[in-house]
């Protein structure tokens, strides 16, 4: 997984967007990670961008290799 996180130190105006974690996969592999569940066990590598929230998703518990 990879991403940015978005940090404002500015007021800002109403969202018109919803944030949250996604996969990105090779083409042709979308149906074999379309879940949490699926991606989560000990034989999957996953990317993370460290010192994101990413990293500290990956922290909590879960089984994929980081």
């Amino acid at each position: 997984m990879g991403g940015i996180t978005r940090q404002f130190s500015a007021e800002q105006t109403q969202g018109y967007m919803t944030f949250g974690k996604l996969f990105l996969v090779a083409n042709g592999k979308q149906d074999l990670f379309d879940t949490i569940e699926a991606v989560n066990v000990s034989e999957v590598k996953v990317g993370i961008n460290i010192g994101g929230t990413n990293e500290k998703f990956s922290e909590q518990g879960n089984s994929a290799q980081v």
